[in-house]
């Protein structure tokens, strides 16, 4: 990362929140990164477990602290709703949570079983099934055995509007955090450095 630190530019990057320390993330932050993004799905062991993500809340959670603490100046995390086991209560604990790290950007996103993977194999053994065929994004098509697919659907809509609706945000968005420092003035992109 020293390479990067020398060339003086901004960028973000996706990784697992257990793959950081603080000394990568100062490393990191050293070096110019100024936005990372986490896929942790929720903040509950049972549900992390049954997706197989091999993580720990409460490294999680001690690991995003470190992050904002380092400084990095954006930090995104993606969660999903309709995970077999879960019911409101617990939906509401990820909640709760995310509302602890007020400047996390949270993006809730239907959980979608897709052909080939464990929960599609398995979906009567967690009692998942479809409501339809389609396949949206912000719109679940499965019920569970805890939550009907109206279920599943007003909390996703409430974590949309509480949360905001991970649609709004686009690739765009990225790059401007990027390309724009602390004060939101433009910064020298990677492209003016390797110009000269």
């Amino acid at each position: 990362m020293d390479g990067l630190a020398k060339l003086n530019v901004k960028w973000g990057c996706e990784t697992r929140v257990d793959f950081v320390d603080k000394d990568l993330l100062r490393r990191m932050k050293d070096a110019g990164c100024v936005l990372i993004r986490y896929g942790i799905e929720s903040f509950n062991q049972k549900s992390l477990d049954l997706l197989g993500k091999k993580l720990d809340v409460t490294k999680m959670l001690n690991n995003l602290e470190l992050t904002f603490d380092i400084g990095i100046r954006e930090v995104r995390c993606s969660f999903m709703i309709g995970i077999p086991g879960e019911n409101p209560e617990d939906i509401e604990n990820t909640f709760k949570w995310c509302r602890k790290f007020p400047t996390m950007k949270a993006r809730f996103w239907a959980l979608h079983p897709v052909p080939g993977t464990y929960l599609y194999e398995n979906m009567q053994k967690y009692g998942i099934g479809f409501q339809e065929r389609i396949f949206q994004t912000d719109h679940s098509n499965i019920f569970t055995g805890q939550l009907s697919n109206q279920e599943i659907n007003t909390l996703i809509t409430q974590a949309h509007n509480e949360f905001g609706n991970p649609l709004e945000f686009s690739h765009s968005d990225f790059s401007s955090i990027i390309l724009r420092d602390e004060n939101g003035n433009i910064s020298r992109g990677l492209a003016g450095i390797l110009q000269g």
